[in-house]
């Protein structure tokens, strides 16, 4: 409840310090809506991706984690960016792990490896946006991106940084070793999450009347890197400010400076709604298996041992 609490309190925070006059204006706007609902489904099924690919880190050492409780992991750590800090996100998921048998080893080590799929396949995506604003400058995202072919070449050796940092702190309970398919998957589905995210805010620079063709590549990559880097400022909530004054650079480069800052004021807008939307339907749906996995006490013929029970409805 307090992690709950404090998430919203950021939300409403950081929606209320900035200047929605413009932006409102346009996306209350009857011919904005088509192009803000294709924003909002495009970043909702860029999630569903990214669940994807922590999902494949989580269950590919065996554990048998059903897909609601995963999704109910994932958004514990996506909302948590809301609060100063990433221990936030991260514990509400060891909590969270416990139903499912899980060490704070394991769910601490995942997260670490979905973080580091995740910031290495944003910034390989946001290369895409290098010609247009970094010129002969971006030769240096070829470094994350040199990183993330040989993650994918070689992925064992992420297990060995996790066994050794388990190791150095000493914490119980064995980390996640995930296989060289695993973390392959988890690569290519975190790639194409960022992909298919950048969208969104390729549609919403259509709204405002950016040239469709040569702002697509701008969009999506220009969205990974302004992404990536507020993620790196983790005592920013959700990368507030930052991730606007970075995105506001590439669609510079399409429109008027006034004009970007309100696509990326609008771009913050879609993405806190299909987060809490995606977050909220993810937790609705584990709330009604774990019911469901309840049996009826009142029955004699009880399938389920009293331990069993107890340990469903704490």
């Amino acid at each position: 409840m307090t992690f709950t609490v404090a998430m919203l309190v950021g939300v409403v925070v950081a929606l209320r310090s900035e200047d929605w006059e413009t932006v409102g204006a346009t996306l209350l706007h009857g011919a904005a809506v088509p192009w803000v609902v294709a924003a909002f489904l495009a970043n909702l099924a860029g999630l569903g991706l990214a669940l994807a690919s922590w999902h494949v880190l989580i269950t590919d050492d065996g554990d048998r984690v059903e897909l609601p409780l995963s999704g109910t992991m994932f958004a514990a750590g996506l909302l948590g960016k809301y609060i100063p800090g990433r221990v936030w996100g991260v514990l509400a998921q060891i909590q969270l792990g416990r139903v499912a048998g899980l060490s704070p080893a394991r769910i601490g080590s995942c997260y670490v490896a979905s973080l580091a799929v995740s910031l290495l396949a944003g910034t390989t995506v946001g290369l895409l946006a290098a010609p247009a604003v970094l010129h002969r400058q971006g030769h240096w995202l070829l470094v994350p991106a040199l990183l993330c072919l040989a993650w994918f070449i070689w992925p064992q050796g992420v297990n060995r940084l996790a066994l050794l940092a388990t190791r150095v702190l000493r914490s119980p309970g064995q980390p996640a070793t995930v296989s060289a398919g695993g973390y392959r998957r988890s690569l290519a589905l975190s790639t194409a999450s960022w992909l298919v995210s950048g969208l969104h805010l390729w549609f919403l620079a259509l709204l405002f009347g950016a040239p469709a063709a040569r702002s697509l590549a701008v969009c999506v990559g220009g969205f990974a890197l302004a992404m990536v880097l507020g993620s790196v400022a983790i005592v920013v909530p959700d990368g507030w400010g930052i991730r606007e004054l970075v995105l506001t650079v590439p669609l510079a480069t399409l429109l008027p400076v006034p004009t970007a800052i309100a696509i990326a004021l609008a771009s913050r807008a879609v993405i806190v709604v299909s987060e809490l939307a995606g977050a909220g339907a993810m937790y609705i749906t584990h709330r009604a298996r774990r019911r469901a996995a309840v049996p009826d006490t009142s029955r004699p013929d009880m399938s389920r041992s009293e331990e069993e029970v107890e340990a469903w409805t704490r």
